[in-house]
């Protein structure tokens, strides 16, 4: 039997891993026969919600005034007020919050009263002390920080279900007191369907992009990776002379900031922001993909969304072995899986792009997973399977 689940997150629509998680679960499983609403931030200041249907998904952007960087945070009072008086907007039968953070754990936990019907929480990050708290100015990661630890702690704890991206944060949860057989894991995935493998001599003519050099991409950026992206790419420019950077999303000038050497600023290739329906072609213009991943306690428990990417576009991966991100990276075959260590890494990166072969068996390979165990379809069954589940032992209460 269909149901109508109704998905919260903080994130503005369109914006953050958390968003990007959350969509393409409502998405695959709307694909499964689903009724699926997504309440999310607003892409811009407005006094009354917005939706849309976007893939078979409603998405309602929430009213809210506050300055983009409070919206997205889940700060924003407006936004919690506005959800909490615009509620599910009718029957639902299970409500999976993404995220604790107020402009979801407060509607999600008055929806919840309204309704009677099971909360599912979604733990993908480490927020709190420990985590993405220690990113922050000393007194956002003192007055902040501490409310994360606390707020993340209680909103999955009192959840009827808890589902997290890896093992480590499910053992993490466990220390938390979240009930073993609450918990759920849910690993990231793939949307196979939305990137695939594309011709790079035509992808590269038709982004103007050079057509004879190995290229190395890098998309999304984290805070963490950053150094260890400058720093390597620096080694890669000592190593090949050829080599060149491709870089997408709005991170380059933090980038050439940290890049000392000339050189190696002249050799990246700076595409901006990428409209997720070209992302593909972008993609595909590379030889290789680089995901700088250092061991900061936040990648031990998490895992990056763009890895999906990656493997959907058929690009073997240079990574660090940290976390499960480097497990999974070795036991699958998609890449290398290295030391935290620029000189390594770059030493890596050269080795591989100068191995065709080696390369396009690790892209087909990529692909292969990104089509079946690592696809967001195949997560989506996974997560139906822990809804029935939980809605059962909820009705028995």
């Amino acid at each position: 039997m269909p149901l109508h689940i109704l998905m919260l997150s903080q994130n503005i629509v369109g914006q953050g891993g958390t968003y990007a998680r959350c969509f393409s679960l409502a998405r695959a499983l709307a694909r499964r026969g689903h009724r699926v609403t997504i309440l999310a931030a607003s892409q811009r200041p407005r006094l009354r919600p917005h939706p849309e249907r976007v893939d078979q998904v409603t998405v309602i952007q929430s009213s809210g005034v506050a300055p983009s960087r409070v919206r997205h945070a889940g700060l924003d009072a407006f936004d919690v007020l506005g959800r909490v008086l615009r509620g599910s907007g009718g029957p639902v039968d299970v409500i999976h919050a993404f995220d604790h953070r107020p402009a979801v754990s407060i509607p999600a936990r008055i929806i919840q009263q309204r309704t009677g019907v099971p909360l599912i929480t979604d733990w993908c990050d480490l927020w709190g002390r420990g985590g993405l708290a220690e990113m922050r100015g000393t007194a956002e990661r003192e007055i902040l920080g501490r409310l994360d630890t606390v707020w993340e702690r209680a909103f999955h704890g009192s959840a009827d279900g808890v589902t997290v991206i890896t093992d480590c944060l499910a053992d993490h949860a466990r220390t938390q007191g979240v009930a073993a057989e609450k918990i759920a894991l849910l690993p990231s995935g793939a949307s196979a369907d939305q990137i695939t493998p594309l011709p790079q001599e035509a992808m590269r003519r038709k982004h103007n992009l050079p057509p004879d050099v190995p290229l190395l991409i890098h998309s999304g950026f984290s805070p963490f990776g950053l150094d260890l992206l400058a720093s390597t790419f620096t080694e890669v420019c000592r190593l090949d002379p050829l080599t060149h950077l491709l870089i997408a999303g709005s991170g380059y000038d933090a980038l050439a900031s940290r890049l000392t050497d000339p050189q190696a600023v002249a050799r990246v290739l700076d595409m901006g922001r990428v409209d997720p329906s070209q992302l593909g072609e972008v993609l595909a213009c590379g030889d290789a993909a680089f995901l700088p991943y250092p061991p900061h306690p936040v990648n031990l428990v998490g895992f990056p969304n763009r890895l999906g990417d990656f493997l959907a576009a058929g690009l073997p991966l240079v990574t660090c072995h940290v976390g499960e991100l480097g497990a999974f990276v070795e036991r699958e075959g998609v890449g290398l899986a290295l030391p935290p260590d620029p000189q390594i890494l770059a030493e890596g990166i050269t080795v591989l792009l100068g191995d065709a072969p080696r390369r396009t068996a690790m892209g087909q390979r990529a692909r292969l997973v990104a089509e079946t165990t690592f696809s967001w379809n195949h997560r989506a069954e996974e997560l139906e399977a822990f809804y029935r589940q939980v809605l059962e032992k909820f009705a028995a209460t």
